[in-house]
């Protein structure tokens, strides 16, 4: 889902902005206007960034370009301030997406005010999503927009739980009257979908551990332009299986799910796509170590989901050989110290040399967190995150009393 963002800039320095407002133009600024106060522009990226009260001051000067999306980080409601509303809705109004990270505003009053607006991506959201209190007299059998264009409404809670949105269930009715989704319950069901040959990303994801040994190829096979998938309590995978069908896959995702033994390494070792890797799996330590090797040239992103994953990727960039040249983005999910790690302090000079891209680490290993502190070079190159979320942490208390009142989706 990150990638409907990548157009807006460094993601990292977003996440904890407040009060921050990225246009995307798609008309170049005109040369002989003045960019507003409280505005600045990059021309190459065609990217200008301002907060609210700018932006509504700047209302007039920017309808003269046309925006394609918007980001908001760290922002107030929308209708919290009858001038911000109405300069965004007036804005943004053509605009195809709308970002916002750390989001306050219920989605049913996004959804009208932006009737145009393709894709929807909120990010870290705090809001509340109940249009059965808020609105009682709602019908939602009717759409929320006449005609709305939306084709694709995305969310996370907090850093890790990507793909999530907590949406009360007649809110949920009332955005599918909206944005018409297709959603099944049976393996035999995905099976029947085939008739989607054009599909780039596929999520499959159950309530327990499930056996997809039989239909997974069979699924896989129907679609070759696979890009995305991400399998979540998934049990008999084959990543030779995966790499035979899905060729073309970028985004992988193994969570909570178990990779069956396999003989041979070689369709394991030509993966050749892959820049983002997810995992948390129970698979062979042997299997694991040739996979990453596989994919080791290309990958940008990588989510270590456990100390398991966490230990055995840092074995491996200790290896001497095995080098991850383009690898921007590591998220090691652990508090462990280094000792329980299996890793010792002299290991971690190895681990900055095969990772020379490095730009960001998520983790909560002290250990590790010191470090790179102190010892990655040039100082200051590699950002450190928490893996929670310091924003959705605060807000988590006034959250979950109202999540507990409602049947959430």
């Amino acid at each position: 889902m990150w990638e409907h963002i990548e157009e807006f800039g460094d993601l990292h320095t977003v996440l904890y902005a407040e009060d921050c407002i990225v246009l995307h133009l798609e008309t170049p600024w005109p040369t002989d206007s003045p960019v507003p106060n409280g505005c600045v522009l990059i021309p190459d990226s065609g990217l200008l960034t301002t907060n609210t009260k700018s932006l509504v001051a700047a209302k007039s000067a920017l309808t003269e370009v046309k925006i394609r999306g918007a980001l908001f980080a760290g922002c107030v409601e929308f209708k919290s301030s009858e001038s911000l509303q109405d300069a965004v809705g007036q804005l943004l109004r053509a605009t195809q997406k709308i970002c916002i990270f750390h989001n306050r505003n219920a989605i049913y009053n996004l959804i009208r005010l932006f009737p145009n607006a393709k894709i929807l991506a909120l990010l870290h959201d705090l809001a509340r999503h109940v249009i059965e209190e808020d609105e009682p007299y709602v019908n939602p059998l009717e759409p929320l927009v006449e005609s709305s264009l939306l084709t694709d409404v995305i969310g996370s809670v907090g850093w890790i739980n990507s793909g999530v949105l907590r949406i009360s269930w007649v809110t949920l009715l009332a955005i599918f009257r909206t944005c018409p989704l297709v959603e099944v319950d049976s393996l035999e069901t995905i099976i029947a979908l085939s008739g989607f040959e054009h599909l780039r990303s596929l999520t499959v994801s159950f309530s327990q551990l499930t056996d997809v040994s039989g239909e997974l190829g069979r699924v896989l096979e129907t679609w070759p332009r696979l890009e995305k998938l991400h399998l979540d309590s998934c049990s008999g995978v084959r990543l030779s299986t995966i790499n035979t069908r899905c060729r073309r896959l970028t985004h992988l995702g193994l969570v909570n799910s178990e990779v069956s033994a396999e003989g041979g390494t070689s369709t394991i070792a030509s993966f050749r796509q892959l820049e983002f890797v997810q995992v948390s799996v129970s698979i062979e330590r042997a299997t694991f170590d040739v996979f990453l090797t596989a994919i080791s040239r290309n990958l940008r992103t990588i989510n270590c989901l456990d100390d398991n994953m966490t230990s055995w990727f840092l074995s491996l960039c200790c290896c001497g050989p095995v080098l991850f040249p383009r690898l921007e983005n590591i998220c090691l999910v652990t508090s462990s110290p280094l000792l329980k790690l299996n890793i010792t302090p002299s290991d971690l000079w190895d681990v900055i040399k095969a990772l020379p891209a490095l730009r960001y680490l998520v983790t909560d290993s002290y250990d590790l967190r010191v470090f790179v502190e102190n010892f990655w070079e040039p100082r200051g190159r590699v950002s450190l995150l928490w893996c929670d979320c310091v924003v959705c942490g605060v807000e988590e208390p006034r959250l979950k009393a109202i999540w507990e009142n409602f049947d959430m989706i």
